[in-house]
């Protein structure tokens, strides 16, 4: 298992980060997403055998949300 921090622009609502959530949990590699409350980050565990953290920031960057840093 292994974890990244996602910077995320576009998470101003509880639709929005819920959106971006789900637009994740698509990925069986995916295992828990917690968003801060304030919407700025994304802590993702997944399984790297399964995905790639630079497939979760391009899912997110197709779903419209900027990417502001990724942190592994």
């Amino acid at each position: 298992m292994a974890e990244v921090v996602i910077g995320v622009g576009g998470l101003d609502s509880s639709d929005s980060r819920l959106a971006a959530a789900n637009a994740l949990y698509k990925y069986s590699g995916v295992l828990d997403i917690n968003v801060s409350p304030g919407g700025e980050e994304m802590r993702v565990r997944y399984d790297p055998s399964n995905i790639l953290a630079r497939d979760l920031e391009e899912t997110l960057q197709n779903e419209g949300y900027s990417v502001k840093w990724l942190r592994e």
